[in-house]
């Protein structure tokens, strides 16, 4: 998802520029812009993706640009608490119902209401997910405190800093006191029914791993419209726009019309009736020559929500349709253009490599 402040998913869902992302400052929306200026089609691009744990990283917590805290943490038994130390979600419930519920916690600025806490037993760090867990330690976005006096500590000065330790104490406490009755019972008050790596009875002796966490803009299921071989559309175009009209073109054409005391017959008035978009066009459906597109730049194939996993499968499926349908050159020349061998043969690549290299063809 791009974090540019042209991009045209920032220019329709402005809300969200408070948000960081997981892309880099490289995710500029350019391929969106440029398809944009060959006239492409464009889907879904107000349907963006928030995931509810961006890791904060304490030595730059500013820093716009964050690294996931991957589901699997939640799965092995992580919570979620707000500020106070209290839970707020079942922590297995989709993305978007968790982000849905940070982001009505959190205030309109960046602030201390944007930032949550992400807490794992001894037993749910390594439970399966130490390889991820290990490395967020390594890089300093999981740290280790040892019982329930020093969570409370860590809280105070990492994410509730106006909140006195020994109240912090009290309401962790009762937290995980909760939790570990619901697990008894096999539901609680948010709908969980699966609890696992609950906290250790004795709180004050467990290990706790812990990490700041906020929401996070993660992926466009818009972008470029393309067809099932990956080749980008045209923008469907109007009767109206087919005819050589558009919107400066009426309004020119009315203010003269308005300006003389009588109208010609060729001659118009902004509220002039055309007739409904023609949908079955020809020119509607037809491709942009020689330009294709893949990945996370195209639109519409995930709906409103995608589901995890899916853009790698998107990647190589469209990656491989595409790399069998780019023209390529078929003859190797002196001036250093091929010719005589496909290019993909000159260079050892199958299509499906090809389709995953730097092309003019690709966006």
């Amino acid at each position: 998802a791009s974090s540019s402040s042209s991009s045209f998913p920032n220019a329709k869902l402005y809300s969200l520029l408070r948000l960081p992302t997981t892309s880099g400052p490289w995710a500029t929306g350019d391929a969106l812009d440029l398809a944009r200026a060959t006239h492409a089609s464009m889907v879904d691009l107000d349907q963006i993706q928030v995931h509810p744990t961006g890791f904060i990283n304490p030595s730059d917590p500013n820093n716009q640009s964050k690294i996931l805290a991957a589901e699997c943490l939640r799965s092995v038994g992580g919570l979620l608490l707000d500020r106070y130390g209290q839970r707020f979600c079942n922590e297995l419930a989709t993305r978007k119902s968790i982000a849905d519920k940070m982001m009505a916690m959190s205030s309109s600025s960046t602030s201390s209401s944007n930032v949550f806490s992400l807490v794992l037993s001894l037993s749910a760090s390594n439970a399966g997910a130490d390889p991820h867990v290990n490395f967020y330690k390594k890089i300093g976005l999981l740290q280790v405190v040892h019982g329930i006096d020093e969570l409370a500590e860590w809280f105070q000065s990492s994410v509730s800093h106006e909140i006195a330790a020994e109240r912090l104490r009290t309401t962790l406490r009762t937290t995980l006191r909760s939790y570990q009755d619901s697990a008894k019972c096999g539901l609680d008050e948010f709908g969980k029914v699966v609890f696992r790596n609950v906290p250790a009875e004795n709180l004050s002796t467990e290990t706790f791993v812990v990490g700041q966490v906020t929401p996070v803009v993660h992926y466009c299921m818009g972008g470029i419209g393309v067809d099932c071989n990956g080749r980008v559309l045209r923008k469907k175009k109007s009767i109206r726009e087919e005819n050589g009209y558009n919107d400066d073109t009426t309004h020119a054409m009315s203010s003269s019309s308005s300006s003389s005391s009588s109208s010609s017959s060729n001659s118009f008035s902004s509220s002039s009736t055309f007739p409904a978009e023609d949908t079955n066009h020809p020119q509607n459906d037809a491709c942009v020559p020689g330009l294709y597109a893949v990945g996370e730049v195209t639109g519409g194939l995930h709906g409103r929500n995608r589901l995890g996993g899916n853009s790698l499968l998107e990647c190589v499926v469209f990656g491989r349709l595409v790399g069998e349908h780019v023209p390529l050159p078929t003859n190797h020349q002196h001036d250093g253009s091929i010719t005589g061998t496909t290019k993909t043969a000159r260079f050892g690549l199958s299509p499906t490599q090809s389709a995953l290299c730097p092309s003019k063809f690709m966006v």
